[in-house]
C-alpha cells in the first residue's frame, strides 16, 4: 500500500521511534481497533504524525484478505482506513463510470478504498497509459455512486487525509449546502479544500487557515453555460475555438466563469461574468 503523506503537521506520537515493534500508546486504541475489526489478522502497529496506525489484513467477501491501514487518535477515535482491494470489489456504479471514461483502456495499477469518519467513502483507481510517450499515471477518485470527484497525476502524494475540516468549515457547509455530502478534504499551504456532492454536482470549496470561506469552484459542461456567456464567446475573437473546460467561480468579489478555449495547439482563457461581460483576466 502506498505510504500516506499528510498535509497537516501534527505533533509526533510520543515514544513511536522506529515503526518496528511499536505498540500503541494506550489500551483505548487497541480496544477501539479490536471492536471495529474483530477478525483482523497479522496486525502491526506504528506511529505516524500523531496517530496510532494499524497495518493488518481483514477478511472480506469470499474470505479474501485485504491489506489495510487504520488510523486512530490516541484517545481511541477512529479517523480513517485505507484498503487495497481488487477491481472486482468496486461498486458496480464505480466500475460502470470507469468503463465509460477516457481512461477505460488504460492499465489499472492499483485500487484503494478510503473510508473516513468525516467524509463519504472514496474509491481510488490508479491507472497507467498503454504505450506512447511520455508514460502517464493518474489517480481517479470516485464516490460510491460512480461520481468522479477528481483526477490527479499519480506523481504527487495521495489527496486524502484522516484529519477532518474544523468546526467552522463544517458549519459553513451545513448552512450553505444543507443537503450536501462531504466527499474529500485536504490541507496544503494553509488552505483547506473540501469537495462536496451537492444535488449530483461536485463543488470545490476553499477556506483559509482560520476556516473562513474563500471561494467555490464548480465544473460546468459547455452546454450548461448561461446563454449570455455563450453569446459573449460567439461575439469574441474566439468564436470558432472549442471550449475545452469551463468553471463557475463564486468568491467575495462576485461570480464569474473561467472558460478555456483551444484551437489547434493554441489556448486562451476568458473570464466572463454571468451577464456576458468579458472581464480582465
Amino acid at each position: 500500500m502506498r505510504k500516506l503523506f499528510l498535509f497537516l503537521a501534527l505533533a509526533a506520537l510520543a515514544g513511536c521511534g522506529d515503526d518496528d515493534g511499536y505498540n500503541p500508546a494506550n489500551w483505548k486504541v487497541v480496544e477501539a481497533f479490536n471492536t471495529k475489526y474483530p477478525n483482523a489478522t497479522n496486525t502491526q502497529w506504528n506511529g505516524q504524525l500523531g496517530f496510532a496506525v494499524a497495518t493488518f489484513q481483514d477478511p472480506q467477501q469470499n474470505n479474501e484478505l485485504y491489506d489495510s491501514e487504520a488510523w486512530f487518535g490516541l484517545t481511541g477515535i477512529w479517523y480513517m482506513t485505507v484498503s487495497d482491494i481488487p477491481y472486482s470489489a468496486l461498486p458496480e456504479a464505480v466500475k460502470s463510470a470507469f468503463s465509460a471514461s477516457e481512461f477505460a483502456e488504460w492499465l489499472i495499477e492499483d485500487v484503494e478504498k478510503v473510508e473516513r469518519s468525516s467524509a463519504a467513502t472514496l474509491y481510488v483507481i490508479e491507472v497507467e497509459s498503454r504505450g506512447g510517450a511520455p508514460e502517464q499515471e493518474w489517480d481517479l477518485y470516485y464516490a460510491e455512486d460512480g461520481t468522479l470527484v477528481k483526477s490527479v497525476p499519480s506523481d504527487g502524494p495521495p489527496a486524502y487525509s484522516p484529519v477532518a475540516p474544523n468546526g467552522t468549515i463544517e458549519s459553513y457547509i451545513t448552512t450553505t449546502y444543507p443537503n450536501a455530502t462531504i466527499l474529500d478534504f485536504e490541507r496544503e499551504g494553509g488552505i483547506t479544500e473540501v469537495d462536496i456532492l451537492d444535488g449530483g454536482v461536485v463543488r470545490e470549496l476553499y477556506f483559509d487557515a482560520a476556516g473562513t470561506w474563500l471561494r467555490t469552484v464548480t465544473d460546468v459542461r459547455p452546454a450548461e453555460l448561461p446563454e449570455a456567456v455563450l453569446q459573449a464567446i460567439a461575439a469574441s475573437d474566439y468564436a470558432t475555438w472549442r471550449i475545452d473546460d469551463a468553471e463557475n467561480i463564486v468568491e467575495g468579489a462576485g461570480e464569474y466563469y473561467l472558460i478555456e478555449l483551444e484551437s489547434g495547439e493554441r489556448e486562451v482563457v476568458l473570464m466572463i461574468a454571468p451577464s456576458g461581460e468579458i472581464l480582465p483576466y
